[in-house]
């Protein structure tokens, strides 16, 4: 009996509990007042957590992968300036939640790789609205930075969604 009940997805047996709690109410049963508050609170949080996992999964999840190189010789001042400055101004932007930096290990080649560092943003919300803000932010880059920049915004693939 207890694995069957198990299987029961929660917010049926508090729509049952509050089925038995009524059922008892009103026949008077004594036990039945504690049991319909135990009910109704159940069911009061299963709707939420209901409600609150439907929003979760409706928000758009994007990334921005920002790859970028110092100034010739002025790598300790840009690093400074990225990890103290710079990712701290974005991630104070609507729609921004994370950051993570990066740099090459090494290339399979032996050649430099055409950017050493790589900055990922995680994005909660429409990707469109976060790169509008970056644009009305008004930052400005340290001259410690190669002008030289690549951005590209990434949307999460859905299966059967375009390639």
């Amino acid at each position: 009996m207890l694995a069957r009940l198990r299987d029961v997805p929660i917010g049926w047996r508090a729509v049952v509990l509050l089925g038995f709690a009524a059922t008892g109410y009103a026949t008077g049963q004594i036990l039945a007042p504690p049991i319909l508050v135990a009910a109704v609170v159940a069911h009061t949080v299963v709707m939420r957590l209901h409600a609150r996992q439907d929003k979760e999964s409706r928000v758009e999840k994007s990334i921005l992968l920002v790859r970028t190189n110092p100034a010739p010789g002025r790598e300790g001042e840009f690093n400074q300036w990225y990890d103290n400055e710079h990712v701290p101004d974005i991630l104070k932007l609507p729609g921004f939640t994370r950051a993570s930096r990066y740099v090459v290990h090494s290339t399979s080649d032996g050649q430099p790789p055409e950017f050493k560092y790589l900055t990922i943003y995680e994005i909660d919300g429409p990707v469109d609205e976060a790169l509008k803000a970056i644009a009305q932010a008004g930052l400005t880059p340290s001259d410690s930075m190669d002008p030289k920049v690549s951005v590209l915004p990434y949307v999460a693939h859905t299966p059967g969604g375009a390639s």
